[in-house]
């Protein structure tokens, strides 16, 4: 989604710690409902000698892909074809566009699908253990305030003032209203009218909140399905996973089990996941719905995690490429990969809703498999290094021979051909093995290297994410309009420049925002 306009409502959203949202609070908090100290060891709970490990490499990551989603919308909106405010500091009728289509490709394109996976997957980590903790009710309540809360805000009052901005910078009607085809644009630039104007052609899921809005409903639909399995056990109909797992302990034998150390984790409601490791003793809050299963800190094999890689990517591309396919001649599918808008409240991406979602459940059932962490430590470099490899060769390339089939004013007018469906299927394919293998190297380097805890500043951005993930779109025009003298040779100068100043201005307004009282139970 590009930032600043409302183009943004149906282009690429980052998410940011948004999977956050159900996560990141200040490291304080987070003690206190760990019922910790500072030193991450339970008090008056369990003996001193019963140690704890922190996933604060969970932390860190959201953080790091809050970071690179709003570089990529900086750089979408800098780009000559497509972006939201191309037209602003441009100083030359032919820019450098091969420098710019490279640097704006490698550097900003990649980072969408995996990002958004890899948030969906640490949102839906969490999931379960708030569930276990608060009950349904709770639970859902708790959605409503930390996800449901900030998509109304930015409907109401954040983006109208990003209107007013666009037209007081004088953006294009055409781009202006590129989701939401309308007569006409603003006639002045106020405020009141912004207001007006936007809610004439209301929709409630504009720039980034379209993440926030998705894992919403999935929370919703979790909640759902735990309850009609609830019903189910007691009904009969099936049995408990508590039963089941005796069973099989049972069948499998206690000779192993001194070998063993058993893990199991419980969910801050800061989003912190914190390991006990106490030798099969959990401190953690029983699952109402079923008992809690040891899981056993031993690695997957290298095979094992590479046929789930292939498996996963497999899954994504056919989810993918149905959805891109099914909508090929849907006047609602903007473009070639756009987003499809039906009504104000239903606004979703047909090629990534079904990775999203699948990503979500495989991440509600990480923390029962101990997936993060039986990970195998030396998959780090292969994954990374062969990721970095297959993205230029494997995608770039053939991106680049394929064009022609690419542009979004030839996708949905020409009868579908045997070339364009290759060129679809090819390019999810493509597309997802990148995302897939990426994340898991991510995952890896992440634990291995950063899973400490936090500093004063660290603890101010990792609480500042899902706020600077929310409020960044407004500080991108802001910061464009600001540049608007100034000659860069490329557009690409622009967006270096003006890259960090959003960044840093988003993390610096949510500390401010923080400060009112109330606002951290929304944004942590």
């Amino acid at each position: 989604m590009q930032a600043g306009t409302i183009a943004n409502a149906g282009a690429a959203a980052p998410v940011p710690a948004a999977a956050a949202p159900a996560a990141a609070a200040p490291a304080a908090a987070a003690h206190a409902a760990a019922g910790t100290g500072p030193s991450g060891q339970h008090q008056q709970q369990q003996p001193a000698a019963q140690k704890q490990k922190r996933l604060y490499f969970i932390d860190w990551l959201r953080t790091v892909l809050t970071v690179l989603v709003v570089v990529h919308h900086v750089w979408n909106s800098f780009r000559t074809t497509g972006g939201d405010i191309y037209w602003v500091g441009q100083k030359s009728d032919k820019p450098d566009y091969l420098v710019e289509t490279i640097i704006t490709w490698v550097a900003s394109t990649p980072s969408m699908p995996y990002a958004m996976c890899l948030f969906f997957l640490l949102a839906g980590y969490f999931t379960p253990g708030s569930y276990n903790r608060k009950g349904p009710l709770l639970h859902v309540y708790d959605r409503l305030i930390r996800l449901l809360l900030p998509v109304v805000v930015y409907a109401v009052l954040i983006h109208p003032l990003i209107l007013t901005i666009n037209k007081a910078a004088g953006v294009p009607a055409a781009v202006a209203t590129k989701i939401l085809p309308v007569a006409g644009f603003m006639q002045s630039a106020s405020y009141s009218e912004a207001w007006r104007w936007w809610f004439a052609h209301f929709n409630i899921v504009p720039g980034p909140t379209w993440f926030i809005w998705c894992l919403f409903w999935f929370d919703v639909g979790y909640v759902l399905l735990r309850m009609l399995h609830k019903a189910a056990v007691k009904q009969g109909w099936l049995r408990r996973q508590s039963e089941s797992g005796s069973a099989a302990a049972a069948a499998k034998g206690s000779s192993d089990g001194a070998a063993r150390t058993a893990t199991t984790t419980k969910q801050t409601s800061s989003g912190d996941a914190v390991i006990d490791v106490a030798n099969g003793s959990s401190s953690g809050v029983p699952d109402k719905a079923a008992a809690v299963q040891l899981a056993v800190a031993e690695e997957y094999s290298v095979k094992a995690v590479l046929i789930g890689m292939a498996v996963l990517t497999l899954a994504f591309t056919a989810v993918s490429f149905g959805a891109v396919m099914a909508t090929y001649n849907s006047d609602k599918a903007m473009g070639y990969d756009g987003f499809y808008v039906i009504s104000p409240l239903i606004v979703f991406r047909p090629s990534w809703i079904g990775p999203n979602a699948i990503s979500y459940i495989l991440g509600c059932q990480a923390a029962k498999l101990n997936l993060l962490r039986k990970l195998p430590a030396r998959m780090t470099s292969y994954c990374l290094g062969a990721a970095a490899l297959w993205w230029p060769i494997g995608c770039g390339i053939f991106d680049y021979l394929a064009l022609p089939y690419r542009p979004e004013e030839l996708w949905g007018t020409h009868p579908i051909s045997g070339a364009m469906v290759g060129y679809v299927l090819y390019s999810k394919f493509s597309q997802w093995a990148f995302a897939v293998v990426w994340a898991v190297g991510l995952l890896l380097l992440f634990r291995e290297l950063f899973n400490h805890a936090p500093g004063r500043l660290g603890k101010q951005l990792i609480a500042g994410a899902y706020g600077a993930y929310i409020i960044h779109p407004l500080f991108i025009p802001l910061w464009a309009w600001a540049f608007r003298g100034v000659a860069f040779t490329t557009l690409v100068g622009n967006a270096i420049a003006v890259s960090p100043l959003v960044v840093v201005s988003s993390w610096a307004f949510t500390a401010l925002v923080r400060c009112i009282p109330g606002t951290k139970r929304v944004l942590g």
